[in-house]
Order: C-alpha cells, then sequence, then structure tokens
C-alpha cells in the first residue's frame, strides 16, 4: 500500500519518504525507483535525499567513498526499531540499512542532477566517484556542464584538454558578462536609475557572474589538484608540467581581467554620453 502511494509521499515530503523507503524498504530499492520512471523530478527528489545522506555519513569521519558506507549493515539506530523515526537522521538510517548504493545508482542520479541541477553536477562527480566516465560524459556533454565536463576529461588523464576547455568557457563566460552589462546599462538609462549601485544590485542578482566563478574556481582547483606536494630536483618533469599549467591559468586570467576592465570602462563611457 505505502509503495502504491509512493509517487504523492514523494511529491508531499520527499525527505520524510526516503526515510521510510530507507527503512522499511530498503531491498526494493530498484522497485521504488522503477515506480518513480514517469515521475522523473520526484525520482530525482529521492535520491537526493539519499545521496545527501550518503555524503553526510562520509563527512562524519568514515574515511571511505560514501557509496560505499551505505552496504554496511548493522543495528538499527535508537527508536528505528519500533518503526518510530522520530529524531533519527537520515544518515544514521541508510548506514545501518544495508542499502546498497551501486554505480548503476550513482550514475541515474548524476542523469537527473544534470537536467534538474547543474550547478550541483561538478561537486557530486568530486564526492561520488564510483561510475563510469564515458557514461557520466555522454550526460554532461548533452547538458553542456563545462565545469563536470573538465573534471571526466582530467579524469581520464586529458588534463590539457580539461583546462583548455575550462579557459575556453570562462571566454564564453566574460562575453556573456558583456552582454550583461550592456543590457543592465541600457535598462538603468532607459528608468533614469542610479547606476553604480543598481549596477552592483543587478550584477549579485544576475547568472553571469556566478556562471563565471564557477568556471575560475573549476580553473584553479584543476591546477592545485597537479601541483606538487614537495618540489623535489628529481621531479623535474613533474614540476614543469604543473607550471605550465599555471601559467595557462594566469596568462588567461590577466587577460579575463583586461577584458573586464576595458568592459566596464567602454559601458561607463557609454552611459556618460546618454
Amino acid at each position: 500500500v505505502v509503495l502504491d502511494r509512493l509517487p504523492r509521499l514523494v511529491e508531499l515530503d520527499s525527505d520524510a519518504a526516503a526515510r521510510l523507503i530507507v527503512h522499511h524498504f530498503s531491498r526494493e530499492s530498484s522497485k521504488v525507483l522503477k515506480m518513480l520512471n514517469r515521475h522523473p523530478e520526484l525520482q530525482f527528489r529521492y535520491l537526493k535525499a539519499v545521496f545527501s545522506a550518503g555524503n553526510s555519513v562520509d563527512s562524519h569521519g568514515t574515511g571511505t567513498d560514501p557509496t560505499a558506507v551505505a552496504g554496511r549493515a548493522a543495528a538499527p539506530p535508537g527508536g528505528a526499531t519500533s518503526g518510530d523515526l522520530t529524531g533519527v537522521s537520515m544518515a544514521e538510517l541508510l548506514q545501518h540499512s544495508g542499502m546498497e548504493i551501486t554505480a548503476e545508482l550513482n550514475e541515474l542520479y548524476i542523469q537527473l542532477l544534470c537536467q534538474f541541477e547543474p550547478q550541483s553536477v561538478y561537486s557530486h562527480l568530486n564526492t561520488f566517484k564510483d561510475y563510469r566516465i564515458e557514461e557520466v560524459m555522454d550526460h554532461v556533454r548533452k547538458n553542456s556542464i563545462r565545469d563536470a565536463e573538465a573534471y571526466l576529461l582530467e579524469r581520464t588523464g586529458d588534463v590539457d584538454g580539461a583546462l583548455r576547455l575550462i579557459l575556453q568557457t570562462t571566454t564564453e563566460r566574460i562575453s556573456d558578462l558583456r552582454e550583461f552589462f550592456n543590457k543592465t546599462w541600457e535598462r538603468f538609462h532607459m528608468a533614469g536609475s542610479k547606476e553604480p549601485d543598481n549596477l552592483s544590485v543587478g550584477l549579485n542578482k544576475s547568472e553571469a557572474w556566478p556562471r563565471l566563478q564557477e568556471m575560475m574556481n573549476a580553473a584553479v582547483a584543476l591546477c592545485q589538484r597537479h601541483a606538487p606536494q614537495k618540489a623535489s630536483a628529481l621531479d623535474v618533469s613533474e614540476n614543469s608540467d604543473a607550471d605550465a599549467l599555471w601559467f595557462k591559468l594566469l596568462d588567461s586570467f590577466v587577460q579575463q581581467q583586461r577584458s573586464l576592465t576595458h568592459m566596464l570602462q567602454e559601458s561607463e563611457a557609454q552611459n556618460s554620453k546618454r
């Protein structure tokens, strides 16, 4: 009866529904997901609750991949034996349920994440690494999630290609920002607003700036991951490769900074003439 009403339960409260399913139907995960096939957004919300708990389990000191933790069955947490889940966290339920978070389950969640929460794909790929790169790459490219695509390229060993993609995307995001500034100046001028204050507010509310920051952060993170832990005369080749990455990044950032400065000066000059 509970599973028959599952879509409605997930729609009402995805976290509570996930807790109920993990506690009572942990071995019927495939059946649960199949029942939600016609409701991809509900399927996403259910899996998000599961994976968020898996990440929470790992963050409390297990020191392992979160996908491996859920399979450890142990004594039920306090209160769960009686069916009362009050005060029992989803992380506890997942850890003690014996529910297995497989690579296939992870890939399904990543596919849904690409569709419903693309800004979270990159961080998820960094946290839950049990997936087939080729399979996930298809979903990432289909949804044009560039930071995640670059990370997957890096995992295949194509570090230069990953950085090249990030820097190319950064240039595109600069163009998006230029368009935002042009439209914003024009709109403020027509409304007779004070440009400096309103421009700052508008920038904080826009998607252009955070999307640019995402790519810049991804570029820095990539270079940091490939920086040698300790400089050594024996690792000249490794140090040179790392230096080359940083030089490419810094050169690109300097160019982007100049482009942004020129863009702002150009916008202000155009506005002063109106």
